[in-house]
């Protein structure tokens, strides 16, 4: 039996399951939408413990429900909706606008849904060449394929992104709510950074304001007010270690950059902006969590009490 596409439920569906709607469906009759309008506002999800609390479960967006396992993306999980490719209680779902729970059995494209597994997360210590991306249409070697093949890790979820020519932590999770939040909380996120240019083009850029020298011979600068194609890019702080005695003169030489938001290749091209040319750029801090001396391509778990005392 197939339930057709609906784009007028209502709202309130959110707060229903599919069971008694699915069970009291009728193989050979087709739903109008007021049919459908009143099955849903006569359905219920309440139960009883049996000492008179009624207890009433949580639903969830089919879509959300699918891309919650890791499964796809809500996007093309409503595609594999639309394509009947998801079945609820046996029943093969049309319409995006439909609403589970974790007492419903539901396939994926022909195999059935597991619970939700506990979240989990692990810092990967990522080597350039690999792309942060789940499907590459030049076959490229991904983060997901590096972490799969080598510690058997599969269906997980990357906060954030490095670039193809970057290394260092990244994050890992099983959680997509995990993942989306510390990609949106503007964790402070650290990178060693190689570069090859003349210092005064730091310190003596007109986007930098310099701080004076501590005892520990640093040099530390905050950029501001830096605008590249129209994108205005957040304040970044650089920290210089040691004493250029010449500083027109063109060098590589190392700074650690401290930036809070995630724009693509950010770093590359503010300095670029400055003149300066990023030879290696290594992520080694995300907010709380650190690479430290982590191998490179090796996996470590990661507490996920850390996220949550972050997001407090």
């Amino acid at each position: 039996m197939t339930l057709e596409k609906n784009k007028n439920v209502p709202r309130a569906a959110k707060f229903l399951g599919a069971s008694k709607f699915l069970r009291t469906a009728s193989s050979s009759k087709i739903r109008t939408d007021q049919t459908l309008k009143n099955e849903l506002n006569d359905s219920t999800q309440k139960t009883s413990d049996g000492a008179g609390t009624v207890k009433v479960a949580c639903t969830y967006r089919l879509a959300k429900y699918l891309s919650g396992r890791n499964l796809c993306s809500r996007r093309e999980a409503e595609r594999h909706i639309l394509n009947g490719d998801v079945t609820v209680n046996g029943v093969k779902i049309l319409t995006p606008v439909f609403f589970v729970s974790e007492s419903d059995s539901i396939s994926f494209c022909g195999k059935r849904v597991e619970n939700k597994p506990p979240a989990r997360l692990w810092i990967y210590n990522k080597l350039v060449g690999e792309i942060t991306t789940h499907n590459d249409p030049q076959k490229r070697m991904t983060v997901f394929d590096a972490v799969a093949a080598r510690h058997g890790l599969l269906r997980v979820l990357s906060v954030g992104r490095l670039d193809i020519n970057s290394e260092g932590l990244i994050l890992l999770t099983n959680c997509n709510s995990i993942a989306h939040e510390l990609e949106t909380t503007h964790l402070e996120r650290v990178y060693n950074v190689r570069v090859f240019g003349q210092t005064d083009a730091l310190l003596g850029s007109k986007y930098a304001h310099v701080f004076p020298f501590r005892s520990d011979n640093v040099t530390s600068i905050e950029l501001r007010n830096i605008i590249i194609d129209g994108i205005k890019y957040a304040p970044i702080f650089i920290q210089i270690a040691g004493h250029f005695s010449n500083k027109s003169r063109i060098q590589n030489f190392w700074i650690r950059v401290s930036l809070h938001e995630g724009k693509n290749r950010e770093i590359r091209k503010v300095l670029g902006r400055l003149g300066l040319k990023v030879s290696r750029l290594i992520r080694v801090k995300f907010g709380p969590f650190e690479l430290g001396d982590l191998p490179a391509g090796e996996l470590l778990e990661t507490p996920v009490a850390l996220y949550s005392d972050q997001a407090k």
